[in-house]
């Protein structure tokens, strides 16, 4: 795996394959102010899942990194995908969204499998604070 810059993080992308799955996570990406590096794609034509992994910087993020996942989730419970972001630190957010057509609160889980203290961040480089 190519070396991740300290702006940089990585989006992990798993799920149902449909139409539009690159362009929304693209487009949601490009509305933050982030900037696709690399990004590699493939679907497992027997099981119809899609799999994506996208490096992106988000040295000009406009908006935070909460609001940043807020729009990736949203993406991944609308697509009913599985996603993941890893920063350089491997601290990683993942979240499972459920297919269904009417989401509610309790069809997404997140969770965090590290919970760094207050400090910069590792996708912006600003300062947030710690994971509640």
């Amino acid at each position: 795996m190519a070396s991740v810059s300290e702006t940089q993080a990585i989006l992990l992308v798993h799920g149902p394959d449909r139409k539009g799955i690159v362009a929304a996570f693209s487009q949601t990406l490009f509305g933050h102010g982030c900037g696709i590096v690399s990004s590699e794609q493939h679907t497992d034509v027997e099981s119809s899942v899609f799999y994506q992994r996208i490096v992106f910087d988000a040295s000009e993020l406009h908006t935070d990194r909460v609001s940043l996942e807020r729009g990736i989730d949203e993406v991944a419970g609308r697509l009913g995908m599985t996603c993941e972001v890893r920063s350089r630190a491997t601290c990683r957010s993942s979240r499972t969204s459920s297919a269904t057509p009417s989401r509610t609160a309790s069809s997404t889980s997140t969770t965090r499998s590290c919970r760094p203290s207050s400090g910069p961040s590792l996708i912006t480089g600003r300062t947030r604070a710690p994971y509640r």
